[in-house]
């Protein structure tokens, strides 16, 4: 009898094994060998008795060594699994000790694997000898069986069972991984394909197995054909009859399926359209190969009516060099797909008199199909300052492109058919160039765009998800060169710009994924530092920076998915959690606007399940969930004045539909049905792209090509056709990359670095023409005047400084309507609008000869009421309006004619003024301009002196101001002016001379640190009385219009700090007391009013 109660079996076979030799007790090959070749199952062991019946207390017990192992390949021939003996307490073994192993399954692995197919199986009794030590062990080799079948890894397991002379350990089965060599992958057996025509029924595309040569499918396997894009409808142009293959058991390697697809014969004339395919789900164990994708191309048949222009031309500006030069390129597009017969550029029609596509300019096929592009010649001449009009075919006009009436046969016809008819003239605007530039090679999730280095131009933070953040320096011209900083190593969601310590340059911070979010000051010279601080550790999606408590300086509203998101206190460039946590939802983007006008900040979060949802700020960065949610889901969220009428709209771009959303004013907001695009957005901006002083959207998008569309200025949206980059597209930024003044696209992507994309409306821009627009404005002693939006209606308004009552003038289309307001009634020298009282409205402050300046407050109507404030007895002869002290508030400087001191007053924020007691320069001022001349972040003042040099006053970021020592010009300055003249990133100063002077104005060049050198330009030949400094042509360049004794002139900049030759605009016979540009139409260009002393007032429509 065996020592646990049972019989012997007559023919079991067991080894003895013993230290330096092996005995074997009892030898039968027959059983031994059927033994190796029969798995008993693990069930028919016999049950065994627990160990104290057994042996008493036993000392001993076997286990596997491990739990699992795993053969290398199915070449493996034999593979080892060890048991290992334990003894509690040491010593060694006083009796042998023998256990059963045998293969199987167990219930919580099932055996996979075939024994006699896979694997040999095993059944055997292993000895552990008297005296063998705590730790020896004996090793069961299964031998494994290679075969030719893609099944994927398979498992068999070992049991321990009837141990005799100890007891089995915890570890009694053991499983074993039959790791497979052979594999299978699905892959299209070509990329592409095409129908014959559309005539064609069915169109089959080849599906391949592939994978070890020679192997074969153990089981039936599936994979599905799936329409990814393309321009072909389902349903109207094909229909996908298999989307699921099957590929049987059995199949070989290097076995075909054919995935069908029904063409259907439509009978329009729309060109070769595609149908983008893919391979997804395959069933394990095969996998995706990487030709997964197939285009199949459906060759139209039908031949329909002469293709005719459609859309926008667009003007690329390949040299990124602001003008239409030579090999710059219009691209024409059609109804239909057209072919190219000639290179000769008559065959399109420019309609305005003075337009030219240049000499030796070509014509060619392409981009696309539908479309030709014109190489611009020496001398073109192009203008897209404003839509072509069929009655404006004078020079200067805006420029329409049609097909010539007399074309030549087949110059540009549809694809084997009709020749392209004329119709109706294409408007020309201006496109994007892909400069060539990859800014890095990682997956980049965010980009935002600012001066970090602060040479006057826009350089490049690109937020990594794969690698450390990197900052790429501008030339100027639009070419980014990689910093070589190496910024964090968190999975970054987000990138934000922002003067968070008041230094006067732009710090970082940086919103990461499961990981702390981060601040780097910058040095100002564009090189940033860790500050240390580590906000939060939630997973980030989005960050904004503004001064939500408006105490001065930037906060910190962060964007969480599935945690709360939350708002940060700066104090001196160190944020504190607020306390405030809103919501856990899955937030993906925020965005920041004063929805409902009071005059603070206010938080949108775009999220990606949950509704947009919208809180409001109390003015103190304490927020309440307005409780509006606006319906669907978000990848971004923009905020801006979409339809121009004063307040905040919301546009959400998403995946499939990008959504408007209106406000009413009130911080409502409604969804009028409008709809934008069809693939997935991860990233959208808004900004002024074709310069018509509406807000454009461009879109990043991941399912297709990223779009532009136009709108309309009523906040109605048009496709423009301009698409441009690629599929994968992650986030988007929009600046003035190359300096020409219009709006350059940087694209963040997902496979690999960032694109910059460089428009050029300056190129096109045409010349600046000023014509009386016929309205008389007033007609009394006048001293002044200032613009601005008064009623919130999303236009620009008047005020008038007058030697009495001052008047206010509201716009309606640019026509301008007196309201019959009369504001004060002392000699009123110069008037200045701004939001003194923080409510979102413009104020006005009226500088008053001698009898104190007065504050009015808007009710943001436009009605304006006395706030009961007399500041000074000061004979005011001009004022300016600032944040000096940085408390976000707008401060008043006032200079002072007849010797008197200039003066500054401090507001509190609800535009009540205290004198600061700053007074200095007992001279006699007549004008006062702020900017931040020596760049270090704050507003100084320039003061004109009348009777000696010109004053700059610098400020040391607390609105105390200290003399720089200079004493610009000895002449009688009348006024002056700040603008970036020479395009260097700094303010240069221009100064107006007394009417008594023999030129009008002299420009002073700024070194960048506040110090003034004398240009030696002399600009006009005296007399002058007003002046103002814009860009008033549109070529991004500052322009400068001079009253003087000839008349209302122009001078043009030529961007270098030079100007040219003055063009006429008007010769008034009465003094002009001041001049305003401002887009008073609302057609994208500076239109200019006239003030004029005795006599009304003119509005010169800039055309």
């Amino acid at each position: 009898m065996e020592p646990n109660g049972g019989a012997r079996s007559p023919r079991r076979t067991y080894c003895v094994l013993k230290p330096n030799r092996l005995r074997l007790a009892t030898f039968v090959a027959a059983s031994f060998t059927a033994a190796l070749a029969t798995v008993a199952p693990l069930s028919a062991a016999p049950a065994l008795a627990p160990a104290a019946q057994q042996l008493g207390r036993t000392t001993a017990s076997v286990a596997f060594e491990a739990s699992h192992s795993a053969t290398a390949d199915e070449a493996t021939a034999l593979h080892p699994v060890t048991v290992v003996l334990s003894l509690r307490g040491g010593g060694r073994l006083a009796r042998p000790l023998t256990v059963e192993v045998a293969t199987g399954s167990t219930a919580q692995a099932p055996a996979t694997a075939t024994a006699g197919t896979d694997f040999a199986g095993v059944r055997q009794r292993l000895v552990f000898p008297r005296g063998s030590k705590d730790g020896a062990t004996r090793t069961v080799f299964v031998p494994i069986q290679d075969d030719t079948l893609v099944e994927g890894d398979e498992t068999f397991a070992l049991r321990l069972a009837n141990a005799v002379g100890g007891a089995l350990g915890r570890r009694t089965a053991h499983v074993v991984t039959l790791t497979d060599d052979e594999h299978a992958e699905f892959d299209f057996a070509t990329s592409t394909s095409a129908t014959a025509d559309e005539s064609t029924t069915s169109h089959a595309i080849a599906v391949l197995l592939d994978g070890t040569p020679g192997a074969t499918l153990a089981n039936d396997l599936y994979v599905d054909v799936e329409r990814v894009r393309g321009t072909a409808t389902p349903g109207a142009d094909f229909t996908l009859t298999t989307t699921t293959l099957l590929f049987p058991a059995g199949s070989p390697i290097g076995a075909t399926v054919d995935a069908t697809l029904d063409v259907l014969d439509d009978g329009d004339s729309e060109g070769d359209e595609t149908v983008g395919l893919t391979l997804r789900d395959p069933s394990a164990p095969a996998v995706l190969g990487t030709a997964r994708a197939h285009i199949l191309t459906i060759t139209d048949d039908d031949f329909g009516p002469a293709p005719t222009v459609l859309g926008s031309a667009r003007f690329l500006d390949v040299d990124s060099s602001g003008t239409a030069n030579a090999g710059d390129r219009v691209v024409v597009p059609f109804t239909d797909p057209v072919i190219v017969g000639s290179s000769a550029t008559d065959a399109l029609a420019l309609l305005v008199a003075d337009d030219t596509f240049g000499n030796g300019a070509t014509l060619s096929a392409g981009p696309a199909a539908n479309e030709v592009t014109i190489t611009l010649g020496v001398g073109a001449v192009l203008k897209a300052r404003h839509e072509f009009a069929v009655q404006s075919l004078g020079a200067n006009a805006a420029t329409g492109i049609d097909v010539a009436p007399n074309m030549a046969s087949g110059a540009i016809a549809a694809a084997g058919g009709s020749d392209a008819a004329a119709s109706s003239a294409l408007d020309l605007v201006a496109g994007w160039v892909n400069t060539g530039q990859a800014l890095g090679s990682f997956d980049a999730r965010a980009i935002t765009v600012g001066d970090v280095d602060g040479d006057g131009d826009l350089d490049a933070v690109i937020g990594n998800l794969d690698a450390p953040n990197t900052v790429w320096t501008n030339d100027g011209h639009g070419v980014l060169t990689d910093s070589g900083q190496l910024l964090g190593f968190s999975a970054t969601r987000d990138v934000e710009l922002g003067d968070v310590d008041l230094d006067g340059d732009l710090d970082l911070v940086v919103g990461n994924d499961a990981q702390p979010d981060e601040v780097w000051l910058n040095d100002g010279a564009g090189f940033f530092t860790d500050s240390g601080q580590a906000l939060g550790a939630s997973n980030t999606t989005g960050i904004a920076l503004c001064d939500f408590d408006a105490d001065g300086d930037l906060d910190l509203v962060v964007a969480n998915s599935l945690q709360a998101n939350t708002i940060w206190f700066n104090s001196g460039g160190t944020f504190t959690f607020s306390g405030q946590a809103f919501g856990a939802n899955t937030t993906n983007a925020v965005a920041l606007a004063d929805v409902d006008r009071d005059g603070d900040t206010d938080v949108i979060f775009g999220n990606f399940i949950e509704d947009t949802t919208l809180y409001l700020n109390d003015g103190a960065g304490f927020f309440t969930d307005s409780t509006q949610g606006l319906h669907g889901r978000s990848l971004a969220i923009l905020a801006g004045d979409i339809d121009a009428d004063g307040d905040v709209d919301i546009l959400r771009a998403r995946d499939g539909a990008n959504t408007v959303w209106v406000n009413d004013g009130t911080g409502l907001f409604d969804f009028p049905g409008q709809i934008l695009g069809t693939d997935m957005s991860n990233g959208a901006v808004l900004a002024d792209l074709d310069g018509d002083g509406d807000l454009d959207l461009a879109s990043a998008d991941d399912w297709g090509s990223d779009h532009v569309y136009w709108n309309d200025g009523a906040g109605t949206f048009t496709d423009s056709g301009l698409d441009f980059g690629y599929d994968d597209s992650s986030a988007m930024a929009a600046g003035d990359m190359d300096g020409d003044g219009d709006e350059d696209l940087v694209v963040a992507s997902r496979t690999g670095g960032c694109r910059v994309h460089h428009a050029s409306l300056a190129g096109v821009w045409g010349s600046a023409t000023l014509v009386d627009g016929g309205q008389a404005l007033a007609n009394g002693l006048e001293r002044g005047l200032d613009t601005g939006d008064l009623d919130g209606d999303g236009d620009v308004d008047l005020v008038l400084a007058m030697d009495g009552a001052n008047e206010v003038w509201t716009n309606a289309a640019g026509a301008f309507a007196n309201t019959g307001q009369a504001l004060g009634s002392a000699t009123t020298t110069s008037v200045r609008l701004g939001d003194l009282d923080g409510d979102g409205d413009l104020d006005l402050v009226a500088g008053n000869d001698l009898a104190g300046d007065r504050v009015w407050f808007n009710d943001g109507s436009g009605v304006f009421a006395d706030s009961g404030q007399s500041l000074g007895t000061a004979a005011t002869s001009a004022i300016a309006l600032g944040d000096l002290d940085r408390d976000g508030d707008l401060d008043l400087v006032v200079a002072a004619a007849g010797g008197q001191p200039d003066a500054i007053w401090w507001n509190d924020g609800n535009g009540l003024f205290t004198d600061s007691g700053q007074m200095w320069g007992a001279v006699d001022s007549r004008g006062v301009e702020l900017g931040d001349v020596d760049r270090d972040g704050d507003l100084d003042i320039a003061i004109a002196v009348h009777g000696g040099g010109d004053l700059v006053w610098l400020n040391d970021g607390s609105g105390l101001f200290t003399d720089s020592g200079q004493s610009l010009g000895l002449a009688d300055t009348a006024r002056l002016t700040l603008g970036d003249v020479d395009r260097d990133g700094d303010l240069d100063l221009i100064e107006l001379f007394d009417v008594s002077a023999t030129s009008d104005a002299r420009l002073w060049l700024n070194d960048g640190s506040g110090q003034f050198t004398d240009s030696g330009q002399s600009i006009g030949a005296g007399g002058a009385t007003s002046f103002v400094l814009a860009d008033v042509n549109g070529d991004r360049v500052l322009d400068l219009i001079v009253a003087d004794a000839s008349g209302e002139n122009l001078w043009l900049g030529d961007g270098s700090g030079g100007f040219g030759a003055a063009t006429s605009i008007d010769s008034p016979a009465v003094t002009v007391v001041g001049l305003a540009l401002a887009d008073f139409d609302r057609d994208g260009d500076l239109d200019l009013v006239s003030a004029r002393d005795g006599s009304p007032d003119r509005v010169l429509v800039n055309r």
